[in-house]
């Protein structure tokens, strides 16, 4: 039979479910009079217009608990964050990117020399996740890690649901390090691992969305 739409709709991941993507869009459409409750801890993203689209999607938003009171409460708890700059820029006067993976492999090694130093006997000393700019720099710095003898612990797109979940239970068990793209933009619901790095270059006033993914609770 026929199914009405629905008296009402709450939504997990508010920042997701925003104007211009294929589902708010599509139930929007059919639902238009649906109220909706959707909740978020990323109240922004990963851009100034992508924001914006996020409070026109949202106009009318509550902040239930704040950052500082989550902070105080040891709910979450703010990065430890170190900048490593990719020039010098008191030298070079003007700096274009072109290609984020030649940036990445020109210190793929002392990357990699960095994050050994938080390896030891075949383990790291707490889980660990690098992001990477693209599916060919992590299979350069994979190889780099193997020959460290450190194990490489990859997901990316075509990587399969098993190998996926050994790779993330292998790396959160600190027996290697995860290696992934997009895990800080996107949020990672995993308490075990306690240190992110963000080895994507980028010009990007917007930060926000890499910060809110490390606030997730412990």
């Amino acid at each position: 039979g026929d199914v009405g739409p629905p008296d009402g709709l709450i939504i997990d991941e508010t920042h997701e479910f925003c104007k211009g993507n294929n589902v708010p869009d599509f139930f929007m459409a059919i639902c238009p009079l649906t109220p909706l409750v959707g909740f978020t801890a990323t109240p922004y993203r990963g851009s100034i217009r992508q924001t914006a689209v996020l409070k026109e999607t949202w106009p009318h938003q509550n902040e239930m608990v704040s950052l500082k009171v989550a902070i105080s409460e040891k709910w979450v708890q703010w990065p430890w964050i170190d900048v490593v700059p990719l020039v010098d820029d008191d030298k070079v006067k003007k700096f274009v990117v072109s290609n984020l993976d030649e940036l990445t492999f020109s210190r793929a090694h002392d990357l990699v020399d960095m994050v050994s130093d938080y390896h030891s006997e075949g383990y790291f000393d707490k889980g660990t996740v690098l992001a990477l700019p693209s599916t060919k720099c992590i299979h350069e710095v994979a190889e780099i890690f193997k020959a460290k003898g450190i194990k490489p612990c990859v997901v990316i797109q075509d990587t399969s649901e098993n190998d996926r979940q050994k790779a993330i239970e292998d790396a959160a068990e600190c027996r290697g390090i995860l290696l992934q793209i997009k895990v800080l933009e996107r949020g990672f619901d995993e308490s075990r691992f306690r240190r992110l790095i963000d080895a994507k270059p980028t010009l990007s006033p917007v930060s926000c969305a890499t910060l809110g993914s490390s606030h997730e609770a412990s």
